[in-house]
């Protein structure tokens, strides 16, 4: 750099010579140009002198300082660019390299992360078919438990009915019981009466054949006693009808015992049917749910590849818009971005700063400067990236 400062400055006194020489120039000039005065006859000698501007002859000195100054500058303007210039290549050259050893050491960690990957995955699908197991073991276990406490809590329904229906049947019985003494009581007083009206009769016929004055008196106590016997034929005939009546009562007890143990049998029937179209239905629910759950699984994986595409390529509109001459080395940002249908940004939020202010401000800019983002058409796949959040990193 030296010879270049010495090349300027001989220069710069070549242009002052010049000018300096040309000053000169000027003055003679302007002193040869004075015209020799006319000497009139009669007047006395006068001597006429032309003067130099010397404003005019400073001002030009001054404009030849200023060119020859902003000559100087131009180059060294030009110097500084050329250095500024080799050093951005010099930059660039290393920024290249580093890139080239990020990009090999990516390339090692996607291989080491795909690995990994496939074994979560392979991890997850065992995971996944031990929870299932667990969970259809837990749903036997759970149906087997249910299973039993509405077969416990039936039977339990059972019992009490039974329970209730032998009481009633006891009371019946005992009722029928009661009824059956009370006839037979009645039956034995009919049968004393009967036993007790022959013995009356026996003697009134004896008291006839002993006592014929008294026959008068006899047939009116046989009027008496045939009354009596009507009456107790009556007795005996209400006695028979209530006997009648109380079988026919048994039988219809017996039939209503039969058709209930019938129900109960067509009930027990119909709730085994019930049972068997329930655990086919709640089967083929289960089915059904497992069905939609893989389909919304692999919607969800589909969306999440499609989000995950988008998310990149914000990334990159980001990174291509961002502008920072002297960015530091390992700068990053965590920047969370709303936006509307379309890609339009309605604000951009520095979640993590990177510590400098400059720096967030001028990722903060570039988001708005790459307005509109690319996002997907699908008004449902929008809904999940309104509002995405990521790690801004340029060159990383």
């Amino acid at each position: 750099m030296k010879p270049d400062r010495w090349d300027n400055l001989k220069a710069w006194l070549l242009s002052l010579g010049l000018h300096g020489a040309l000053i000169a120039w000027l003055i003679l000039s302007a002193r040869l140009d004075v015209p020799e005065p006319v000497q009139p006859e009669a007047a006395p000698k006068i001597v006429q002198a032309k003067a130099v501007d010397e404003k005019l002859v400073q001002a030009e000195i001054e404009r030849l300082k200023a060119r020859d100054r902003a000559k100087l500058k131009q180059q060294q303007e030009a110097e500084r660019k050329a250095r500024e210039a080799e050093q951005k290549r010099r930059q660039e050259e290393e920024r290249l390299k580093r890139l080239a050893r990020e990009k090999e050491r990516l390339e090692r960690q996607r291989t080491q992360a795909e690995a990994d990957r496939r074994r979560l995955l392979e991890e997850k699908r065992r995971l996944e078919e031990e929870k299932k197991k667990a969970l259809e073991e837990k749903e036997r276990l759970e149906q087997a438990r249910k299973r039993e406490l509405e077969e416990k809590a039936r039977i339990e329904q059972e019992k009490r009915k039974a329970e209730e229906e032998r009481r009633r049947l006891e009371a019946q019985k005992q009722k029928e019981l009661e009824e059956k003494r009370r006839a037979e009581e009645e039956k034995r007083k009919a049968e004393e009466e009967k036993k007790r009206l022959e013995e009356e009769k026996r003697q009134a016929e004896e008291e006839k054949k002993r006592l014929e004055e008294e026959k008068r008196k006899a047939e009116e106590e046989k009027k008496r006693i045939e009354e009596e016997k009507r009456k107790a034929e009556e007795e005996k005939r209400r006695i028979e009808e209530e006997k009648r009546l109380a079988e026919e009562e048994r039988k219809r007890i017996e039939e209503e015992k039969r058709r209930a143990e019938e129900e109960k049998k067509r009930l027990e029937e119909e709730r085994r049917r019930a049972e068997e179209q329930r655990r086919k239905e709640a089967l083929l629910s289960e089915l059904e749910a497992e069905e939609q759950r893989e389909r919304e699984a692999e919607q969800r994986a589909r969306d999440q590849r499609v989000i995950a595409q988008h998310l990149a390529r914000i990334k990159r509109a980001v990174e291509q818009a961002f502008i920072y001459p002297d960015l530091e080395k390992g700068l990053s940002c965590t920047l969370r971005i709303s936006m509307i249908p379309g890609g339009e940004v309605t604000s951009v939020e520095v979640v993590r700063s990177s510590g400098n202010d400059a720096f967030d401000r001028q990722a903060q800019r570039a988001v708005q400067k790459a307005s509109p983002l690319p996002v997907p058409e699908d008004p449902r796949l929008f809904a999940q990236m309104r509002e995405v959040e990521f790690v801004f990193e340029p060159g990383g």
